[in-house]
């Protein structure tokens, strides 16, 4: 057997295996043997297993951090990462185009570096920075209050603390009950995100509530609608109708006396979405009983300017002057002082002192010849008239703006005064002052202060029907014209006719002046919208010259001379007018005291039963807070596109067989009127016609298990809320 002789060599560790957790290298021990010297140690340091799996979760994390930096500092790519989930679909339009920016719309954060966010976390928001709710309000401040926006219901202080009386539970700890659910609240105010919960997908309604959400404000919790929901309170009976409407007496009276069936559906008429909230128009519901009497009334005409009738005898006899006057004009006192004059001449000083003396229903009739102070009355009012025709013819409209803001202190913007005075120029003016009162500019033109807006004019000479003053006149001859049958003034035209009086004479809905013919030419008039929601619609009137009167003509309308009453007035176009229309509402935004009682002060002389047009007798007038009167000329008394409380549809409702009758809700109690209600300015002083509704009418339908009975479903929560 033959030994090769071979040198071999192995190494093996002899260390221990176990690795201190806190070592970051390890010894290994090697033994080299085989060697024909015999056996070698060594041996070396290697990293720990421990400290190899530090520096890899160190790296990760650290390339992890990085990544996470650069994230965070790219607002394209930050924004889309920390994005929790899709938007509504409202949101998600509105913002499509604004890629990553489409996070600071909502959150004031959207821009800021990550710097900026850990110094928010750390040291709070900055004090200018806006809160997340008040960058909501920036897209919706036109449909809510941004003033109230986070207020319970959204409604100032004052209104909340009216509704919180009687409560057991303070608005603080409500507001702090809100806070406890899982969005944040603002320095006592309400979060919008406490309701309006967003990123949960482009199908999730964000004014959706919870009834847990309402009670954590109502304390006063209910199991079900039907079983102990609270009274509704004479829901829907708040306040009267804007129109004097007595359902009554037309279903059992009217009605039945024309031989016709009382149909509700004749007046109420659905919308396009069978809602039910319109009426209709005058001329389908009333026009067929009301027409004529409005025809009627509306004779008279609304005088602007009005001669009295003035006892020469009796001023003579004072010593006193009026200097030239119509001789038809001359008698003993009488006339009336027409409202829209007796406005104007308040802003005379002189006026003002006689008129505020006198009821506001004041005519010259009142005055008593014997009487030395009513004889000085009489000649103060004459000059103050004298003054108010000189100006008017001078200036125009503008004179009648500026002398209603110095009574009132409204400012007449252009479209109000054209609402108020349409083709009234000074030429107008001018004629009747030629006509009536030759002698003005050199009786008054220095008493009248000039004005930068006043335009010059020239009273011209005619042939004039009138006579000076003159107190050479024998008791024969007064007693003479006192004897003369009334004049209309047609003997007056035929012999003078208006050949350069400063009138354009027209035919008005064919009526012949000054024996011409064919129709004038229309002016443009501004379309006047009244500043109060909600209005009914008004017919535009005919811009025309004045034309000048002719006897026993029934069908001329707008701006009128009447040469033998001495009178400038405006026929009303019908219903509905809107000049008549605009002085109503005009007198009725005056907070004075003549206006404090129903059917007396200017207001009451055009507005109440028997007065112009009678519109009083259908449309209502409500006392505002301020004072000031708010004739109610359409339906709606209130703006139907303003959220309440509690809102109602009746389309829905409407589909049912039990309820497409209106008396299947709304029960009627024959014996009871309610014309009363209407007399007063305060609408919350009524009868109703109806029953109010009750719990259990509603609760036959909407009870658990059946229709949605939950508090939305009836309630609204942003009152005053606009859906336009």
């Amino acid at each position: 057997m033959i030994k090769k002789n071979s040198r071999k060599s192995s190494m093996k560790s002899i260390g221990s295996s176990y690795q201190r957790p806190h070592d970051k290298w390890q010894e290994i021990v090697l033994e080299v043997d085989g060697t024909d010297d015999g056996s070698a140690v060594v041996s070396r340091k290697t990293r720990s297993l421990r400290w190899r799996r530090w520096m890899f979760t160190l790296s990760v994390t650290a390339f992890t951090f990085g990544a996470m930096m650069i994230g965070l500092g790219t607002p394209s790519i930050r924004n889309e990462l920390l994005a929790p989930g899709d938007l509504c679909s409202s949101h998600a339009q509105i913002l499509a185009g604004q890629g990553a920016d489409r996070c600071a719309a909502c959150h004031p954060g959207g821009h800021d570096s990550f710097s900026q966010w850990t110094s928010t976390a750390l040291l709070g928001p900055e004090v200018d920075m806006p809160t997340q709710s008040q960058l909501c309000m920036k897209c919706h401040e036109q449909s809510i209050d941004s003033q109230w926006a986070m207020n319970p219901h959204s409604v100032d202080p004052a209104t909340l603390s009216t509704w919180a009386d009687g409560q057991t539970v303070s608005i603080a700890d409500r507001i702090k009950g809100l806070a406890r659910l899982p969005a944040p609240t603002h320095a006592g105010e309400i979060a919008c995100s406490v309701c309006h919960r967003e990123h949960h997908g482009s199908e999730n309604d964000l004014t959706e509530l919870t009834d847990q959400q309402c009670q954590v404000c109502h304390q006063q919790a209910y199991h079900s609608f039907e079983i102990d929901h609270p009274p509704l309170d004479n829901y829907p009976l708040k306040r009267r109708s804007s129109i004097a409407f007595d359902h009554a007496s037309h279903s059992g009276k009217h009605f039945p006396g024309a031989k016709q069936a009382f149909d509700c559906a004749k007046c109420h008429v659905a919308d396009g979405s069978n809602s039910v909230q319109k009426l209709a128009s005058f001329e389908q519901s009333c026009a067929e009983c009301h027409q004529q009497k409005i025809e009627v009334m509306s004779e008279p005409g609304l005088a602007l300017l009005a001669l009295p009738t003035l006892d020469m005898t009796a001023i003579e006899a004072q010593g006193a002057n009026v200097g030239g006057w119509p001789l038809a004009a001359t008698g003993d006192f009488d006339g009336p002082l027409p409202p829209v004059m007796r406005l104007l001449l308040l802003s005379d000083p002189e006026a003002k002192k006689v008129l505020d003396q006198k009821d506001v229903q004041f005519d010259f009739s009142d005055l008593d010849p014997d009487e030395a102070k009513d004889v000085a009355d009489s000649v103060t009012l004459v000059w103050s008239i004298k003054r108010l025709m000189f100006e008017l013819a001078r200036d125009g409209q503008p004179a009648i703006a500026r002398r209603i803001k110095e009574v009132t202190g409204v400012q007449l913007d252009s479209a109000e005064l054209q609402g108020l005075a349409s083709a009234l120029e000074a030429s107008v003016f001018q004629g009747s002052a030629n006509r009536w009162l030759p002698d003005l500019k050199a009786e008054v033109g220095g008493q009248v202060p000039d004005y930068p807006e006043a335009a010059k004019y020239k009273l011209e000479a005619s042939g004039s029907l009138l006579a000076k003053q003159d107190f050479e006149w024998s008791s024969q001859t007064l007693a003479a014209l006192q004897d003369q049958p009334e004049r209309d003034g047609s003997e007056w035209l035929a012999k003078n006719p208006l050949a350069g009086d400063g009138v354009a004479a027209t035919v008005s809905a064919g009526a012949v002046s000054s024996g011409q013919s064919g129709d004038a030419k229309q002016a443009p008039v501004a379309k006047v919208e009244s500043s109060r929601a909600p209005t009914a619609k008004v017919k535009a009137n005919q811009a025309k010259p004045a034309s000048v009167w002719q006897p026993n003509d029934k069908s001329a309308v707008g701006w009128v001379r009447d040469d033998g009453r001495f009178q400038l007035r405006y026929q009303p176009t019908g219903h509905a007018d809107g000049t008549l229309k605009s002085w109503i509402d005009l007198v009725g935004r005056i907070s004075v005291e003549e206006n404090e009682s129903d059917d007396t002060g200017l207001f009451g002389l055009l507005m109440a039963n028997e007065g112009m047009g009678d519109c009083r007798r259908c449309h209502t007038a409500d006392r505002q807070g301020d004072g000031r009167l708010l004739v109610n000329w359409g339906p709606e008394y209130r703006d139907p596109t303003v959220a309440s409380f509690t809102r109602f549809s009746h389309g829905p409702h409407l589909t049912l067989p039990q309820l497409r009758d209106c008396s299947g809700c709304h029960q009627m109690n024959s014996e009871q009127g309610n014309q009363d209600s209407f007399v007063g300015f305060d609408p919350q002083e009524f009868h109703s016609n109806f029953a109010a509704l009750t719990v259990s009418d509603c609760a036959s339908c909407h009870r658990s298990g059946s229709t949605s009975n939950s508090c939305t479903q009836c309630h609204n929560y942003h009152v005053g809320m606009r859906s336009e």
